[in-house]
C-alpha cells in the first residue's frame, strides 16, 4: 500500500517534478572527467576552458602565454568551483539573476487610472455586479463561509476536507482562493449585540457600556473568497479556455453589451451551482469588491472593516478607485534614500520588501511565497496551514492567497512517466553516490504516490497551488519583523520554507491582483498535488465559535488575532440544541464570573431566573444587588417565605406537585393508607384545606374517633411540621414568593442537605438519611417544579421571555434525582417550552444524566495539574478526545484571563478568554474572590 492510501498526511509532489539534471557519462562506458556535471558548472567550465585555449592561442607569440594559460585555467576552476555551488533547483538560476537585476531596473511602478501607469497594477476598467473587467480578463468575485475548525474530532475534520475537493474539480481553472483577518467595525460588534433586543433598555445600557472598550481594543473576524475567471467559460485557464478566449478578442466583445452581460451571469450561475451548499457562496458586491482592491494596495497603511451585507452601487468605473494612485517602491529605495547619507543612496537596495504609497498612507509590503513544504507531508487531520499565519503575535496585517490551476489527468501522468524516466537517467549518471541514491528513492517514492494518487478515481485531477501571504505594517521595520516572525513559526512548526526574496515583491503582490497572476512568479513556487491531497490542507476553515449574534462571551484564541465569540442562548430553539450552557472546572478558573455574567445579560435581555446558590458566602445576591427590588432572595429555611405547594401552584396542579415532594420526604409510598388519605382529603372537589398549614390545624381538630381514623398521617404531618427549618412548608401565614413578577429569584440553600441518586433509590439507604436530607430532597424538588410551572405556563409566563434555571455549584443538586430528572427534561424538552439550564459544577461526571447527545453549551477552565488523569476522562466525557488534541490537559489559570475550553452548539470547540465585565462594579460584584470586600450598599 503506498503513502498516498494513508489519510493521516497531507502531501504535494514538488519533488517528483523538480529535480536537478546531473551529467557524468557520455555512454555506457566513456565517464566524463570530473564529473557528474551541472548544466551551468559545466557550460562554464567549457567557456572559461575555450577562452584559456584561445587567450593561449593567440597570445602564443607575446611571451604571455604561459601566464594566459595559469591564470586563465585558475580562474575558470574558480568559476567552475561557484557555479557547482549555485542551487538549481526551483527558483531556477535565470529567475534568481532576473529578481536581482530587478532590484536595480525595476524599482518604481506607478499605479493608476489615467497618464503613465503600470496597466497590470492599475484599477479594473470595470466592476458590474460580481464581474471585475480587467486587462488580463473576466473574473467573478464570490465570499465563501470558513468551514468548522479548531479542536472538533477528526472524523469532522475528515469530512470537512473532502468537502473542500469539489472547489477543484468542478470550478474553472486558474481561480484564486484568498482569505483576510479584517477588523471588525465597532458599531458592527454593537449592532451583533444589541440585535433582537434593541427595546431593552436594561440590555441597551449594558452594550453602551462596552462602547468604549470595543473602540480602543479591536476584534478580528476571517472573510474567505474564490475569484475565478469567468472570460473562458467553465474551461478557465486552460488550453480550451485559451481558445474561447481568443474568439471572444477577434468578435470584440464589449463588456457593456447586453449579450455579454448575459453571457457571463450566465456562467456565474453555473458557478454557484457548483460550489458545495456549506460554503454558502454568495456574489461578492462592488462595494466589497472596492474593499478588496482597497486592502491589496493599502495594507499595512489602512485597515477598514469588511463591508457586510447588500448596498452600494451596482457598478463602479476605474474613476471610483479612490486609492489609487498609488507608487510601488520595490526594496523601499525612496525610504533609503530619506535615512542614509548621500553616498549610501547610490547602490540599489536589495531589501525584500515593497512600499506602496496612496493617498491613506505609506504601507510596507511583504510577500511570503510557499516555497518548500516537508517531504513527509503534514499531519492530517490538523494540516491546515493557512491557519497558521495567524497563530503568530505580529504587529502587522497578514492575509494569504493562493492561486490554483488545475491538469487534467492525462496529461499529469505523461508528465509524471517523462519525470520518472528522468529520475531513472538521473540514476544511471549518479551511480555510486551515496547520498544521491538515498535522494532518487525518495522522489521514486513519491512519484508512484503521485501516480497511485492520480489514477485513484477518474475524476481525480492534478492541482498546482501557488501560496502567498500578504504582511503589510506602517513602517519597514515592522513588516521586516513580522516576516522573520512568520517565517520561524512556519519553520519550526511545520517544518516549511517561506520564501519572501528579493526582487519579486512586486510581482508576488500581482498574484492578488485580479488579471495580474500570470505575471506572478507560479512556477517557481507552485506545489502540485491531488485533488484529495490538496483537499486535505483544507484552506478555507475558520476558528470561529459561537454565534453572528448574542452576548459577547470571550475572546477567541483559536488564533493569535483577536476574534468575538458571542452566545444566542436563545436561538436555541432555532438551531435544534438544548438552551443552557455548563461551566466546569476547577476552583478559581472563572466560571462563576462567566456565568453571573451570563445570567445578568439574560436579565437585562428581559428574560426570567431562578437560581440555586447552596454556598455560604451568598454571593449571588451581591452578584444581582445591581438589579434593585426586581430580584427576591429566598431562603427556604428561613422561614420568610412561604414553600407551601397547595399555595404555590395553580389549584388544578397543586395537589399532584405537593403529593410529589411531601410524600417522599415523609417516607410514604404513593399506595400507602396514609397516602392515599392525604390524597382523598386534598381532592379538589372536596379539598379540607387550602394550605399544609391548614391541613394539620384540620387534623388536629378531629374528634377522637375521627383521629384515629388518619392517625398515622396526622402524627407524620405534625411530626414533620415542628421541625423550624420547614416552616415555610407548613405556615401558611408567610407570604408566597412573587416569582412571576419578579426578574430573578435567588434560593439560599446552604442549611439545605440531599442524598445522592443510590441513597433514595436504594429504600433501606433512603430511611436512614436524616430528616434535613430528606425535607431537602423536598424543597429542591418543589423550587424545581415550581420554577418549571412558573416559566413555562402560558397564564404566568412573560410573553416572548425565556425562563432560565441556574444551578450554582450543582454538585449535591444534579447527583440528586431531582436534580437528574430535571436537567434531562430541560435538555428534552426546554427548547419547545422556552425553558433553560445554566449549570456550575467541579465535576463533568455530575451532568451524566444529560447524556452526551443532549448536552448544551459547554466552558470547562483549567483543571488541577495534577489532575491529568480525571482531566482526561473529563474532556472525553465533554466533547474534546484528548488523544487527539493533547494540549488541552496542558491549560492553566494566569492572572488577568480566564482561560477555558468552549464548546458551541454548532460543534464547535477552541480556546478562549472569558472577558470579565467592563463596568468595574459589577466586576467587583461578580469576583467570588472577593466577597469579603463588597461594593458598598451590598447586604452580606
Amino acid at each position: 500500500m503506498t503513502s498516498t492510501d494513508d489519510d493521516t498526511t497531507a502531501k504535494v509532489f514538488a519533488d517528483v517534478l523538480d529535480f536537478p539534471i546531473y551529467l557524468s557519462q557520455l555512454d555506457d562506458r566513456t565517464r566524463m572527467w570530473l564529473g557528474p556535471w551541472r548544466g551551468w558548472d559545466l557550460a562554464t567550465a567549457v567557456v572559461g576552458t575555450g577562452i584559456t585555449v584561445a587567450g593561449v592561442h593567440y597570445g602564443f607569440d607575446s611571451g604571455y602565454a604561459a601566464w594566459i594559460g595559469v591564470f586563465g585555467l585558475g580562474l575558470t576552476g574558480l568559476a567552475t568551483h561557484l557555479a557547482r555551488r549555485m542551487p538549481i533547483s526551483r527558483p531556477s538560476p535565470w529567475f534568481r539573476m532576473l529578481w536581482l537585476l530587478n532590484c536595480v531596473v525595476g524599482t518604481r511602478r506607478r499605479a493608476a487610472v489615467h497618464g503613465r501607469r503600470d496597466p497590470w497594477l492599475s484599477p479594473p476598467t470595470a466592476v458590474v455586479d460580481n464581474l471585475v473587467f480587467t486587462r488580463g480578463g473576466v473574473y467573478a468575485e464570490f465570499l465563501l463561509t470558513g468551514q468548522l475548525s479548531g479542536m472538533i474530532p477528526y472524523e469532522v475534520k475528515r469530512t470537512v476536507a473532502r468537502a473542500h475537493r469539489p472547489l477543484v474539480r468542478q470550478l474553472p481553472s486558474g481561480l484564486v482562493f484568498w482569505g483576510m483577518s479584517a477588523r471588525i467595525d465597532p458599531v458592527r460588534m454593537l449592532q451583533r449585540m444589541l440585535a433582537g433586543f434593541g427595546h431593552q433598555p436594561d440590555w441597551v445600557r449594558e452594550v453602551r457600556g462596552w462602547e468604549d472598550h470595543l473602540h480602543r481594543i479591536p476584534f478580528h473576524e476571517q472573510v474567505f473568497g474564490v475569484r475565478i475567471p469567468v472570460d473562458a467559460g467553465t474551461a478557465g485557464r486552460t488550453a480550451t479556455g485559451a481558445l474561447s478566449r481568443t474568439a471572444r478578442a477577434v468578435i470584440g466583445r464589449d463588456h457593456d453589451a447586453p449579450a455579454t452581460l448575459e453571457a457571463y451571469r450566465a456562467v456565474v450561475e453555473e458557478i454557484l451551482g457548483r460550489i458545495p451548499e456549506q460554503f454558502a457562496a454568495a456574489p461578492a458586491t462592488p462595494r466589497q469588491i472596492h474593499w478588496l482592491y482597497e486592502r491589496h494596495w493599502t495594507r499595512g497603511a489602512l485597515d477598514r472593516p469588511f463591508p457586510h451585507g447588500p448596498g452600494g452601487p451596482s457598478r463602479l468605473d476605474a474613476d471610483d478607485f479612490a486609492c489609487v494612485p498609488a507608487d510601488f517602491d520595490e526594496g523601499d529605495r525612496t525610504g533609503r534614500r530619506s535615512r542614509h547619507p548621500r553616498w549610501r543612496r547610490l547602490p540599489p537596495t536589495f531589501a525584500p520588501i515593497l512600499r506602496i504609497g496612496t493617498a491613506a498612507g505609506d504601507g510596507f509590503q511583504a510577500g511570503l511565497a510557499v516555497a518548500q513544504l516537508p517531504r513527509h507531508g503534514l499531519a492530517f487531520p490538523r494540516a491546515e496551514i493557512l491557519l497558521a499565519p495567524y497563530d503568530v503575535d505580529v504587529d502587522a496585517t497578514v492575509d494569504w492567497y493562493q492561486h490554483v490551476a488545475v491538469r487534467p489527468r492525462e496529461s499529469e501522468l505523461l508528465r509524471v512517466d517523462r519525470a520518472q524516466r528522468n529520475l531513472e537517467d538521473q540514476a544511471h549518471h549518479l551511480a555510486g553516490r551515496r547520498a544521491s541514491d538515498t535522494d532518487l528513492t525518495r522522489r521514486f517514492a513519491a512519484a508512484e504516490d503521485y501516480l497511485a494518487g492520480l489514477n485513484a478515481s477518474q475524476l481525480e485531477r492534478a492541482v498546482e497551488s501557488t501560496t502567498v501571504i500578504a504582511v503589510g505594517a506602517a513602517t519597514a521595520e515592522a513588516t521586516t519583523r513580522a516576516v522573520r516572525q512568520l517565517r520561524t513559526h512556519f519553520a519550526e512548526e511545520l517544518d516549511t520554507v517561506l520564501a519572501c526574496r528579493r526582487g519579486t515583491q512586486i510581482a508576488l503582490w500581482q498574484l492578488g491582483h485580479p488579471g495580474s497572476e500570470a505575471r506572478a512568479p507560479r512556477s517557481q513556487f507552485t506545489q502540485p498535488t491531488t485533488t484529495e491531497q490538496w483537499a486535505r490542507f483544507a484552506p478555507l476553515v475558520s476558528g470561529e465559535l459561537g454565534h453572528p449574534t448574542g452576548i459577547l462571551l470571550a475572546e477567541n484564541l483559536a488564533t493569535r488575532r483577536r476574534a468575538p465569540v458571542f452566545v444566542d442562548l436563545e436561538g436555541s430553539t432555532d438551531r435544534r440544541g438544548a438552551p443552557g450552557m455548563l461551566f466546569i472546572g476547577a476552583p478559581g478558573g472563572g466560571k462563576s464570573q462567566s456565568c453571573k455574567r451570563i445570567v445578568d445579560a439574560l436579565l437585562k435581555r428581559g428574560h426570567q431566573a431562578s437560581i440555586i446558590d447552596p454556598g455560604t458566602m451568598r454571593e449571588w445576591e451581591p452578584a444581582l444587588a445591581h438589579h434593585g427590588d426586581r430580584v427576591a432572595v429566598v431562603e427556604p429555611t428561613g422561614g420568610r417565605w412561604s414553600l407551601d405547594g397547595l399555595r404555590l401552584f395553580p389549584p388544578e396542579k397543586a395537589v399532584e406537585h405537593t403529593l410529589d415532594h411531601l410524600l417522599p420526604m415523609m417516607g410514604l409510598e404513593a399506595t400507602a393508607p396514609a397516602a392515599r388519605q392525604l390524597r382523598r382529603l386534598l381532592r379538589p372537589d372536596d379539598r379540607v384545606a387550602d394550605s399544609l398549614g391548614g391541613l394539620v390545624r384540620y387534623l388536629r381538630n378531629l374528634g377522637r374517633t375521627e383521629y384515629a381514623e388518619y392517625a398515622e398521617l396526622a402524627d407524620a404531618l405534625t411530626y414533620w411540621s415542628e421541625f423550624d427549618y420547614l416552616r415555610a412548608m407548613f405556615d401558611d401565614s408567610l407570604p408566597v414568593p412573587p416569582i412571576a413578577e419578579k426578574d430573578a429569584v435567588v434560593w439560599l440553600t446552604a442549611d439545605l442537605e440531599l442524598p445522592d441518586t443510590g441513597e433514595v433509590e436504594q429504600l433501606h439507604l433512603y430511611r436512614r438519611q436524616s430528616a434535613r436530607a430528606r425535607a431537602g430532597l423536598a424543597i429542591y424538588g418543589m423550587i424545581a417544579a415550581l420554577t418549571r410551572s412558573t416559566y413555562t405556563d402560558p397564564r404566568t409566563r412573560r410573553p416572548g421571555a425565556f425562563g432560565w434555571f441556574v444551578a450554582e455549584e450543582a454538585r449535591t443538586y444534579f447527583s440528586s434525582p431531582v436534580g437528574r430528572k430535571d436537567a434531562l427534561r430541560i435538555a428534552t424538552q426546554g427548547r419547545k417550552e422556552k425553558y433553560g439550564l445554566l449549570g456550575v459544577s467541579q465535576h463533568a461526571e455530575e451532568f451524566d444524566a444529560i447524556g452526551a447527545q443532549n448536552l448544551p453549551m459547554r466552558v470547562i477552565t483549567p483543571f488541577k495539574p495534577t489532575d491529568r488523569g480525571y482531566a482526561r476522562d473529563s474532556f472525553r466525557r465533554l466533547g474534546i478526545d484528548p488523544a487527539e488534541y493533547p494540549e488541552v490537559l496542558d491549560l492553566r489559570t494566569a492572572d488577568g484571563h480566564g482561560y477555558a475550553y468552549f464548546l458551541d452548539d454548532l460543534g464547535r470547540a477552541g480556546l478562549v478568554d472569558l472577558l470579565p465585565p467592563v463596568q468595574p462594579e459589577l466586576a467587583a460584584a461578580f469576583d467570588t474572590r472577593a466577597l469579603d470586600h463588597r461594593p458598598a450598599g451590598v447586604a452580606p
